[in-house]
């Protein structure tokens, strides 16, 4: 898994969550306020933390995964200084350009959301007039998630900065930096975090109402302001961050967190055989492109269109968006696909296992083959797959 998003482990046995012991977000940000007498975060503070966030970002947009509820509650840190990106309810993963176009819901919490969101929800009154939205629309969030820090927005209502000001932005076609131009408060502490720039930042590459525009995580990784204000290595932001924010706001550490044991900095979790990783047949397992040709049957009888046949790669989540695609076209059930990825999986197992005795000259099979049960639908509790995995 990656270093910044919080993880979720299934056990065979019974299901256990496990709920690492992090400082929220919001609760450092609310504390510094009290503590500071509202005066805003610093910006290396603030840049070292969104630079974090990014990276989860750039981590779940790189599989066209829309997160949709950034916000501080959802954001973590260790004891370590290491932020973790949380809470996936609202998650949306964009396999095809159907499941993009449909992608309209205002999930979220609604000061954080982008305009086409706000406009979904407050001014739609048709599923036809909702606006479709992509993984742009965290991009604005992490925009407002530096306004909070640096003005506490949407808690700080002197500042006038309107709660729905993505929706006033949208409709009277006006970028934020016209937005904020009289509002001489919000304008005086954006200076104040400590760079002139960051207005400007904001503008251009965070708040921006098209979403074209938008930066995109790996832009904002890349920017000018990121570069200036953050070190060149990971571990020496994690650093300041513990000295200048956790320390300073949590020095006896009243929470009783830990540096190590549940706060893992990094988790990486593979669902593959032990023995795999003794003689890096793991490694080679990632290498090899395999295919795969299902068909399911419902009472004995083929279901329509379920003859499907692709190819996936053990490196990337290709597999994962094959089965949902087949999920949205109504080839298969959603909770067919835990069932059919571990089959999957199993049979490349065996496939590999077979490649590593056919170099030592036993004989072996490059395709295998299951028939397996279904977990029962609303309109058939007989259901069966029969599998067929191979190397391409």
């Amino acid at each position: 898994m990656h270093a910044h998003v919080t993880t979720v482990d299934e056990l065979s046995v019974s299901v256990h969550m496990v709920l690492p012991r992090f400082y929220a977000l919001d609760l450092l940000i609310n504390k510094y306020r009290r503590d500071k007498d509202g005066e805003p975060m610093p910006v290396r503070i603030i840049l070292m933390i969104i630079r974090q966030l990014c990276r989860a970002l750039e981590y779940l947009h790189a599989s066209n995964i829309v997160h949709s509820d950034i916000q501080p509650e959802n954001i973590y840190i260790t004891r370590g200084g290491t932020v973790k990106l949380g809470h996936f309810a609202c998650a949306r993963m964009l396999t095809s350009e159907k499941a993009a176009l449909e992608c309209r819901t205002p999930t979220g919490r609604e000061e954080f959301m982008c305009f086409e969101k706000q406009f979904n929800l407050r001014n739609a009154h048709t599923l036809d007039e909702c606006m479709p939205f992509t993984t742009a629309a965290d991009i604005w969030s992490v925009g407002v998630i530096v306004l909070h820090m640096v003005c506490y927005f949407p808690n700080e209502k002197w500042h006038r900065l309107p709660r729905n000001f993505a929706l006033q932005m949208g409709q009277q076609k006006m970028p934020f930096k016209w937005m904020v131009s009289e509002m001489v408060q919000l304008r005086v502490r954006l200076t104040q975090s400590g760079d002139e720039q960051l207005k400007k930042f904001l503008s251009d590459k965070l708040l921006n109402i098209d979403p074209e525009s938008r930066a995109t995580a790996q832009q904002v990784l890349d920017s000018s302001l990121i570069k200036k204000w953050c070190f060149s290595s990971l571990d020496e932001d994690k650093s300041y961050l513990v000295r200048k924010l956790i320390h300073e706001l949590d020095w006896p550490n009243r929470f009783k967190l830990e540096s190590d044991g549940f706060n893992y900095d990094a988790c990486e979790a593979k669902d593959i055989p032990a023995e795999f990783y003794w003689d890096d047949t793991w490694k080679e397992l990632e290498k090899r492109k395999f295919g795969f040709v299902l068909a399911v049957f419902d009472a004995g009888v083929k279901r329509d269109g379920s003859n499907i046949e692709q190819q996936f790669s053990h490196a990337d989540i290709s597999l994962f968006e094959v089965l949902l695609c087949g999920v949205e076209s109504g080839e298969l059930e959603m909770f067919d696909i835990f069932a059919i990825d571990q089959n999957i999986r199993n049979l490349c197992f065996t496939l590999m296992r077979g490649e590593n005795c056919r170099r030592n000259g036993s004989h072996s099979s490059s395709r295998e083959e299951i028939t397996f049960r279904l977990p029962p639908s609303l309109n058939c509790t007989d259901r069966m797959a029969h599998l067929e995995v191979f190397f391409v």
